[in-house]
């Protein structure tokens, strides 16, 4: 698929650039694959450790809150250095924080390698789609940019998270955690292809300004649209994360099924988030990315209430998920393409702020998740409250963007 056309003015051919927005789309799928690993591997973690699902289950949480501090750390460092250091420096860490996973000897030792995971995550899918955005100058290719990094959160949730179920069953959990190393590996080879100084020329160009108080207070008080949509973002993860953290227990428990249905079920899934990172940006040449996003998150409120209602057979756990992985494509690439558009200037601090909420917001899911199912012991309940989050979301991002006066690019379709 080609993103972009020759420019005999651009620095980058457009070889490279395509290459570069792959190997991003790689990178969110090493580090996303790593990331719901916890999902398959969580019971068989909570069985080395002797603790409960629900405990086991706050790794995540830990991660994500972590991971939330991390990203606003670093938020104002984010033009100060180019995208190859920060991947260089990101994937790093990462590859630290896998390696104390599998030898870690107690579930503390375990919680500090999810902690130092988090801090190599914080901005870590942010610096991705900010350097997609940054070879991909066109706003009309930009949409199919973030569709193809994003695309590697599906393939992360229709390959590697089956994959883990299979290697947890075959070799254990901690050499799960060590296969996981690979592409962190391919990742960190990879980034040699990305500009050496792309931060620094930037803010040379006066085109990238270091996050300061002054362009917070600038969003936080003159773009209200900004704002919900970044807080939507962080909704959407608290929904995502909640949800795959406790769904292979859930069809372990209520439906006995194992590793090779849980398997099926993300494939399934996967390879509708898979349509749906394409047809997004497709459907936003017809119609504004807003609505296009509302879909999305009206989608995944719907799937996730519907959880033992409308979706309570085997049959009914493969219609939920593709709805639930279609319509969460939907809203991923919808929201980001939406912040990638707000003015250049801010760009760089709307991304960390939305990589913060993306964190917080998978620390909450998972954390919310936990609590409903100490209390009820049911994992359905807990989908429906994540659902009914999502329904408030939606309500906020409907009023925040249904005119689209706040928008600084104009959207395919009007």
């Amino acid at each position: 698929m080609r993103i972009t056309e020759s420019d005999p003015a651009a620095s980058l051919s457009p070889r490279r650039i395509e290459a570069i927005v792959w190997l991003m789309a790689w990178t969110t799928f090493a580090y996303v694959n790593l990331s719901i690993s916890l999902s398959p591997l969580l019971t068989s973690i909570a069985a080395t450790f002797d603790v409960s699902e629900s405990a086991a289950g706050q790794l995540a949480t830990v991660q994500g809150v972590v991971g939330t501090i991390s990203a606003l750390l670093s938020a104002p460092w984010m033009n100060r250095y180019s995208r190859r250091s920060w991947l260089r420096a990101e994937l790093g860490v990462l590859v630290l924080g896998v390696v104390l996973s599998a030898a870690a000897p107690s579930f503390a030792v375990l919680l500090a390698a999810r902690a130092l995971i988090g801090i190599a995550a914080g901005a870590l899918v942010a610096n991705c789609f900010t350097a997609a955005s940054e070879v991909v100058r066109d706003p009309r290719r930009q949409g199919r940019a973030v569709g193809i990094v994003a695309s590697g959160t599906t393939v992360a949730v229709m390959l590697g998270l089956p994959a883990m179920a299979w290697l947890n069953d075959a070799v254990g959990w901690r050499w799960a955690m060590v296969c996981a190393l690979v592409p962190i590996g391919i990742s960190l080879a990879g980034t040699m292809f990305l500009p050496a100084a792309q931060g620094r020329a930037r803010a040379r160009d006066d085109h990238g300004d270091a996050i300061d108080a002054g362009s917070l207070r600038r969003i936080l008080r003159g773009d209200a649209a900004t704002v919900v949509m970044i807080v939507v973002s962080g909704l959407i993860f608290v929904a995502y994360v909640g949800w795959i953290t406790y769904y292979s227990a859930y069809v372990e428990r209520d439906f006995a099924g194992g590793a090779r249905s849980i398997g099926l079920l993300f494939i399934v899934g996967g390879l509708f988030e898979l349509a749906g990172n394409f047809v997004a940006p497709a459907l936003s040449h017809w119609a504004p990315v807003r609505w296009v996003t509302l879909v999305g998150t009206a989608g995944v409120a719907l799937a996730l209430l519907g959880s033992g209602i409308a979706f309570r057979t085997v049959a009914g756990l493969y219609a939920g998920i593709a709805l639930l992985h279609l319509a969460t494509s939907f809203a991923y690439v919808g929201i980001n393409t939406l912040l990638l558009q707000r003015p250049q200037a801010i760009r760089g601090t709307v991304m960390a702020l939305s990589s913060a909420a993306v964190g917080f917001g998978g620390a909450m899911g998972a954390l919310i998740g936990g609590a409903v199912l100490s209390s009820t012991g049911d994992y359905e309940t807990i989908f429906h409250v994540l659902g009914a989050l999502m329904a408030l979301g939606v309500v906020a991002l409907f009023f925040a963007v249904r005119t689209g006066d706040n928008q600084p690019q104009s959207e395919g379709g009007g």
